[in-house]
């Protein structure tokens, strides 16, 4: 498997995939996104705003920042590289198992990382202590909240204290899922972000909202830092489309409502079923799972009947600090949730599963 791989590969090979491996909201457009997107088709024979004017302005109403504070990207993704590209760290630590694409930017812009790893004996918690001791040694600390593949998620009061400290290397926080969470005020930090000059926090509007073809996300940090990463940036890094579905997608409450009430009911469906079949897993926080095999063999096996059903999940080996053993699973819809507890079923009912199972 590659180092970098991701999950919604849905194109290497040509087939009807229903696809758990990869974590986007599971109502699908918004009709007000949907709407937007149709009545703009014309207008992309112009130029997109070069300051996307509208959807700054539904950023900074919905999440409560001044435009000053707010930049944005062609998904969350560029804004990774085009921060560390920026910023020129000697050294970044990385609270794994984490996107890899934190590394990935890092290592390209010359820099040298090192891995803390959250424990899964320790549920994957937060490991707050050993950063504390090493953070002198580092010039960025960087993690999601919630993580991704883990679900782990970081109190604010926390990382406020942590910003605080005297000292305090730069924060860099991925809260590409937060949008997931009822209770998000507990844990988010844009505010915070806009107000210090060590923290810098991106958003993918494309889990949430259901648009990662269109590519759509954003970052806030102080204002210094953001005039600075804009001057970085291609002028018209966001599409014509994007600026247009993300400004209508943001004003739709009922949607956002709608959303959250689905995953936490599916969450619930997901306990029932995984502890049915008596997997391991590791409570889900937003629209993933994160389960475990003792065996991997049971994990490949498990792989490959799904594949062949046309079914996706996300194998974990190539996140550091994971291996064979760990598949991640999105929470779509119900219909969809079914389809994929009838395969697994299937699967554990054949003699070649439970073989393995038995040496587990």
């Amino acid at each position: 498997m590659e180092k970098f791989a991701h999950g919604g590969d849905i194109y290497t090979e040509k087939r009807n995939w229903l696809d758990f491996s990869a974590n986007i909201n599971p109502l699908g457009l918004s009709n007000k996104a949907k709407k937007a997107i149709l009545n703009n088709i014309d207008n992309i024979v112009n130029y997109p705003d070069p300051r996307a004017t509208k959807l700054r302005f539904a950023i900074s109403q919905n999440y409560n920042i001044k435009k000053e504070n707010i930049i944005l990207g062609n998904g969350a993704a560029e804004l990774i590289y085009l921060f560390f590209s920026h910023m020129r760290f000697k050294k970044v630590l990385i609270v794994a198992p984490a996107f890899s694409d934190y590394e990935r930017a890092a290592v390209a812009a010359g820099m040298e990382t090192e891995f803390l790893f959250m424990r899964p004996d320790n549920n994957f918690k937060f490991p707050w202590n050993e950063v504390w001791k090493k953070a002198k040694n580092y010039d960025c600390i960087a993690f999601g909240n919630p993580n991704n593949p883990t679900g782990t998620l970081v109190e604010l009061e926390c990382i406020q204290n942590f910003a605080n400290k005297k000292d305090s290397p730069f924060i860099f926080i991925d809260e590409s899922f937060m949008d997931f969470r009822c209770d998000k005020a507990v844990y988010e930090t844009l505010a915070l972000a806009s107000k210090s000059k060590n923290l810098f926090t991106i958003r993918s509007l494309t889990k949430f909202y259901a648009i990662p073809g269109l590519r759509l996300g954003f970052g806030v940090g102080h204002k210094n830092l953001v005039e600075k990463l804009n001057t970085a940036k291609d002028i018209w890094n966001v599409n014509l489309l994007a600026i247009e579905a993300g400004a209508a997608a943001l004003q739709d409450e009922a949607y956002k409502q709608n959303t959250i009430d689905l995953v936490e009911n599916e969450k619930k469906y997901f306990y029932y079923e995984l502890q049915n079949l008596k997997i391991k897993f590791f409570p889900p926080t937003v629209n993933f799972v994160l389960c475990v095999f003792k065996n991997i063999n049971t994990a490949k096996i498990i792989l490959n009947r799904l594949r062949e059903r046309e079914i996706l999940v996300r194998n974990c080996e190539n996140y550091p600090g994971l291996d064979g053993k760990y598949i991640r699973i999105a929470i779509k819809s119900h219909a969809d949730n079914e389809k994929l507890f009838t395969a697994l079923k299937e699967i554990y009912a054949n003699n070649e599963i439970k073989c393995y199972i038995e040496k587990e």
